[in-house]
């Protein structure tokens, strides 16, 4: 197979490494204890790391890019496409909203592999960070419709939000 490296990936690589090494990797205040040295991207474990990794990109390749076409179709749709039909809208909503389920099924196996509360396991990580914004707006999205929600998902999505740092 034939390997693209894309700008984008560079930068992330750049970015958590420095991130890490600049400010999590000096002591501050955790939610738990005051002294303790960050989880957010572990630098002992290789595949937690590339776990992270993947993880990030997936929320960043596909979620993101449905969750965005969610929001454009709900939002936009009702201001500047008068002429399409209701009965249009409500298909092509069912389709992102069944496109962004299959998408949620990552996380829920990536919640099951570690044994959950957070991604990586016990501890929150960056990719607990880089997924939180985005399932901040899609939850209420979701309850508010009164469509069924990854349980598991709600249940990570509680543990990240009773977090004093995400507060």
């Amino acid at each position: 197979p034939q390997f693209i490296v894309d700008m984008d990936d560079i930068c992330c690589e750049f970015l958590c490494d420095y991130y890490y090494t600049s400010l999590f990797n000096n002591k501050h205040e955790d939610d738990d204890d005051s002294t303790a040295i960050s989880t957010l991207m572990p630098q002992n474990d290789p595949i937690q790391r590339t776990t992270i990794r993947v993880l990030n990109r997936h929320c960043d390749s596909v979620f993101l890019t449905e969750e965005n076409l969610l929001l454009w179709e709900t939002l936009a749709w009702n201001h500047k496409n008068e002429d399409t039909t209701t009965a249009d809208k409500k298909v092509k909503t069912a389709a992102t909203m069944e496109r962004i389920k299959e998408a949620l099924v990552v996380y829920e196996e990536a919640l099951e592999k570690s044994g959950g509360p957070f991604l990586m396991g016990e501890h929150f990580t960056l990719s607990d960070v880089h997924i939180l914004p985005c399932l901040s707006r899609l939850v209420p999205y979701f309850l508010v419709r009164e469509e069924p929600f990854p349980t598991k998902i709600l249940t990570w999505y509680d543990a990240c939000s009773q977090r004093h740092s995400v507060q």
